[in-house]
């Protein structure tokens, strides 16, 4: 199973936005989300902005990135823009209920 899109968003826009390879941002993210108790495999698009706001900052300011709420901020955006299609199993079962 491949990683989410919103996992794929937030890493290339984290890329886009630090020095980071694509690996050391795939990582990072990574781990943002483990710390919010997530999945990059699962992940929609609400709770990688949760992951965000949550956890991705203070991973970004213990790899000194400069200005990580800036960085972070841009994230949120271009995740915001992400027409997400794709639903994450947690979105499609709070519809159900």
């Amino acid at each position: 199973m491949a990683d989410s899109a919103a996992f794929d968003r937030a890493c290339k826009l984290l890329e886009q936005h630090t020095a980071f390879s694509e690996l050391e941002a795939r990582g990072t993210v990574r781990l943002a989300l483990k710390a919010a108790g997530q999945n990059a495999k699962t992940v929609g698009k609400t709770e990688m902005m949760i992951a965000v706001r949550s956890a991705l900052e203070s991973e970004l300011l213990a790899r000194s990135v400069a200005d990580a709420g800036v960085v972070c901020r841009k994230i949120l955006d271009g995740l915001a823009a992400l027409d997400s299609n794709e639903q994450s199993p947690y979105e499609i079962f709070s519809r159900l209920g």
